[in-house]
């Protein structure tokens, strides 16, 4: 058999083109300088002083303007160098919360079922820019509720004839742009003992919250502008870390107390009940 035989210019042409192909089908999607733009860049989540509520798992929800990229669930346990994702070029917003065990999420809301106290909730909010193919961002959550205690002065008999129950006009937070979002905030304190409640409170746009008092006996209810007297002690509902509290009720001498966790104490009196 004869090989047919080509003119040297077509050999050339077809060992070029070869070579071409080959090149072009061993080269990375985004290893052309020229085509990296569209690429995505690896975004590394790096943890700061992770509260315990939040050490196994918390969520991470990616934003590009107002699309969700991503919405990743993490563990800082398992993962405690950071956790990686790929999101798109550009300016993204990292928002993180945890601590939820009852909250329903509600589009970018978090909110609180009518008749539950606020769950232990951290959370933050980060802008970053991913131009290259990697970047990271630190996460610094911050403590998003506070704990009320109140501390009840009981009757000489030893019983508290007041059934209590905590009421506002907060029951979210949007995890965007970390404001309290409104709601009807409705909860009875947990019995700790027989003269001590408690009660988680969502932070606090203004001084709405309610302790109303019913009287087991007779039925009729007495109010106390609880907020009122929280923020007349000195209390910033708008402190990064909101402090926890201490309310004490003199039933006999018709007297209310606030302590404030790291600040002075603060005290109200004449409160008729």
């Amino acid at each position: 058999m004869t090989r047919a035989k080509h003119p040297h210019g077509f050999r050339l042409r077809v060992k070029a083109l070869c070579a071409l192909t080959v090149l072009l089908a061993a080269a990375p999607s985004c290893d052309i300088k020229e085509d990296r733009g569209p690429c995505p860049c690896l975004l590394t989540l790096i943890y700061k002083e992770v509260p315990e509520v939040v050490r196994d798992v918390f969520r991470a929800r990616i934003y590009r303007g107002e699309s969700l990229q991503k919405d990743e669930e993490v563990n800082p346990s398992a993962e405690p160098e950071g956790h990686s994702v790929y999101v798109s070029k550009g300016e993204n917003t990292v928002c993180y919360f945890g601590g939820v065990r009852k909250g329903r999420l509600e589009s970018d809301r978090l909110m609180i079922p009518e008749g539950e106290e606020s769950d232990p909730v951290f959370l933050g909010s980060e802008t970053v820019t991913c131009n290259g193919d990697r970047a990271s961002v630190l996460l610094d959550f911050r403590k998003d509720y506070c704990l009320l205690t109140l501390e009840l002065e009981l009757l000489k008999d030893g019983t508290y004839p007041y059934d209590l129950e905590i009421s506002g006009n907060v029951a979210g937070v949007d995890i965007r742009y970390l404001i309290p979002v409104e709601g009807n905030f409705r909860f009875v304190p947990d019995v700790k003992s027989e003269n001590v409640r408690s009660a988680r409170i969502p932070r606090q746009k203004d001084s709405s919250l309610t302790l109303t008092l019913t009287d087991r006996k007779d039925g009729r209810s007495h109010s106390v502008p609880l907020g009122r007297l929280i923020v007349e002690s000195g209390y910033d509902w708008n402190k990064r870390n909101l402090d926890d509290i201490t309310v004490r009720m003199d039933l006999t001498g018709g007297d209310v107390s606030i302590d404030i966790a790291g600040w002075e104490s603060g005290s109200v009196s004449d409160i008729s009940l």
